[in-house]
């Protein structure tokens, strides 16, 4: 029986996790959660979740959540055969592992940039959040210029996590003209299973964004 998974696909938690299973190609039900409205927050959900994040899983009795950990799950469970955690080589692993944190340290700016409009009623958004979110761009950059995928020479995890990430700043309007090497990496990533699909959640979660905002969003060069 096929695990159930609870999803926000305007969230790039979800859209991440959902890059994995298509390019792992693992079977999983996708139930969507309304969080807008408060589902994630009724008696049924907490008593699953107390956490109340998306997206969560629950097989049989077993319920996890955390995203990167939902995958690394499910590729040991039902696709161990793939390579996307840099499967039988310690150092391997240990590269995706370092890029699948550095993502946590891109959504950390990414998070800072629109908590403010989303949640605490900002109409603008901050030079800081901006400059400091190209800034670790600048650091992807030079990751990248090492190597054809974020961890090395072969797709992994990392990748489709920073997707997610990456395509929700690219709908927001960054230009990746300035990071070649990104760029280049991106353009490669069009071609993923699951990239379009992706792509149309960013783009909604980045509408979103916008329609609370009194000015264009606009980037620093």
């Amino acid at each position: 029986m096929a695990p159930v998974l609870y999803t926000m696909d305007v969230g790039y938690p979800t859209r991440g996790l959902k890059l994995v299973i298509r390019n792992a190609n693992i079977n999983v039900e996708f139930r969507p959660v309304d969080m807008l409205n408060g589902e994630h927050l009724s008696p049924e959900f907490l008593e699953m979740n107390p956490a109340h994040t998306i997206p969560f899983m629950k097989e049989g009795d077993f319920i996890i959540n955390e995203s990167k950990a939902i995958a690394q799950y499910l590729i040991e469970t039902r696709a161990p055969e793939s390579a996307l955690l840099g499967r039988g080589f310690a150092k391997k692993r240990a590269k995706v592992n370092q890029m699948l944190y550095f993502d946590g340290t891109l959504t950390s700016k990414l998070t800072a940039l629109y908590v403010p409009v989303l949640r605490q009623g900002a109409t603008t958004v901050e030079e800081e959040p901006k400059k400091a979110l190209l800034e670790t761009f600048g650091i992807l950059d030079l990751y990248i210029r090492k190597g054809y995928w974020v961890a090395g020479e072969f797709l992994s995890i990392a990748d489709l996590f920073l997707l997610a990430t990456i395509e929700t700043c690219v709908q927001l309007g960054v230009n990746l003209d300035p990071y070649p090497n990104v760029k280049d990496w991106y353009t490669r990533c069009h071609k993923l299973p699951g990239f379009e699909e992706n792509q149309e959640g960013a783009k909604q979660f980045a509408e979103w964004v916008k329609s609370k905002l009194s000015e264009e969003l606009t980037w620093p060069c």
